[in-house]
């Protein structure tokens, strides 16, 4: 019950630190705590590089009308006919012709990528994802205060950040576990242990006494239930013994008469 719970929770709060680390409820904290740091880091890193590889993308070719399809049809043909033109070129030792040939090509290239080229600006031209470094949410830079604001006291943020600073506290105060630590259960007790063998031991024996103390309640109360029953069924009894002597006597009056 509650009362265990706070009695329990005061003797924790009365062990030093070196006390506490016999137990290892901390190193399992901690442990478990540095797991969840890790795998919300490994989002996060994660997420960095989706939103890099997303600004990076090429903006939308847009959809070409008949006139620019054909004018692409017309320049590819072109440049095709230039390719095989520097070849031979290169292939006669006329070098500077060829490249020549080469940077027309290239000219026409950028004729073609400027048709395909979307008029739209993007959406939000300024507009660009950033990740949260403590909890991996995603933040946008044209974020209003008012927004941000609502993130940084969110229970999101909030948690992940009681949790890093509660990681960092346990590396400092407690640290890694021992390879060669055991639980306090598996060690030879000294004088501390036994001391508080004991008082375990003196807490098992009030439980002890007060599961002896519901028994003879239960058992009172079952005898007290059975004293009444069988001062019920004597009673009972003796109205029949005085209702059958009352019969028999008036049965010998009537023979009297």
């Amino acid at each position: 019950g509650s009362e265990h719970d706070l009695r329990c929770k005061q003797e924790w709060e009365n062990l030093d630190a070196e006390e506490r680390k016999e137990y290892g409820y901390e190193y399992d904290l901690l442990e478990w705590l540095d797991k969840l740091v890790k795998e919300c880091d490994a989002t996060i890193a994660s997420e960095k590089k989706r939103v890099a590889e997303k600004a990076e993308e090429p903006p939308p070719e847009k959809k070409l009308n008949e006139e620019e399809q054909e004018r692409v049809l017309k320049l590819t043909a072109e440049i095709d006919e230039l390719v095989v033109e520097a070849e031979r070129l290169g292939e006669e030792g006329e070098v500077e012709k060829s490249k020549a040939v080469g940077e027309k090509v290239e000219a026409l290239k950028f004729q073609i990528a400027q048709i395909k080229k979307t008029d739209k600006p993007r959406n939000f031209p300024n507009r660009s994802l950033v990740v949260c470094e403590v909890s991996g949410n995603l933040l946008c830079s044209t974020d209003t205060e008012d927004r941000k604001a609502r993130h940084y006291a969110g229970r999101h943020y909030t948690g992940w950040t009681a949790i890093r600073a509660k990681l960092e506290e346990l590396k400092k105060e407690v640290g890694e576990r021992p390879s060669d630590w055991r639980p306090m259960r598996q060690k030879n007790g000294d004088g501390r242990s036994g001391n508080r063998d004991r008082s375990r031991e003196r807490d098992r024996e009030r439980d002890r006494d007060r599961d002896r103390r519901r028994d003879r309640d239960r058992r009172d109360r079952r005898d007290n239930r059975d004293r009444g029953d069988r001062r019920r069924r004597r009673d009972r009894s003796d109205s029949r013994d005085r209702r059958r002597r009352r019969d028999r006597s008036r049965s010998r009056s009537r023979r009297r008469r």
